[in-house]
């Protein structure tokens, strides 16, 4: 991770602060999903379901960072996202309407998908994370 001074927005605010390198540094943390699912990366706001990760960050630390977001088949150019909310939940509680715009797909499609992706140890009862973005205008 480089650290970069960079627009970033503020979460009660939709439009973006810009930050002096006296006030703040946003990391960029660079993230390379398999296609643009659901076309949602043309968004300006979007979430995204997956399983959570290991080193989450805390809701204090969302100010700070940029996901900088590309596709390993070049479906979408890459773009820099701020990361406003993260929550947490079991994926047997996963809801279509949190799967159809994340994925374009129903919750028991997707949780297929999941479980099919090389997720042998995945279980109804394993955390997943809904991933709330919206884009940073340069």
């Amino acid at each position: 991770m480089e650290q970069n001074t960079l627009v970033t927005a503020n979460p009660k605010n939709a439009k973006p602060e810009i930050f002096s390198e006296e006030k703040s540094a946003a990391t960029i943390v660079e993230m390379v999903w398999e296609t643009n699912y659901n076309n949602k990366l043309g968004c300006d706001a979007f979430i995204h379901i997956d399983l959570k990760g290991r080193k989450m960050p805390e809701r204090s630390q969302l100010e700070n960072m940029l996901f900088k977001i590309s596709t390993k088949d070049g479906s979408h150019e890459p773009v820099i996202m701020q990361m406003y909310d993260i929550i947490f939940f079991p994926l047997r509680d996963l809801p279509d309407q949190m799967a159809m715009p994340s994925h374009g797909i129903t919750a028991v499609e997707l949780c297929q998908k999941l479980m099919n992706k090389n997720h042998t140890w995945l279980r109804f009862e394993t955390e997943i994370a809904c991933y709330y973005y919206k884009k940073i205008n340069q």
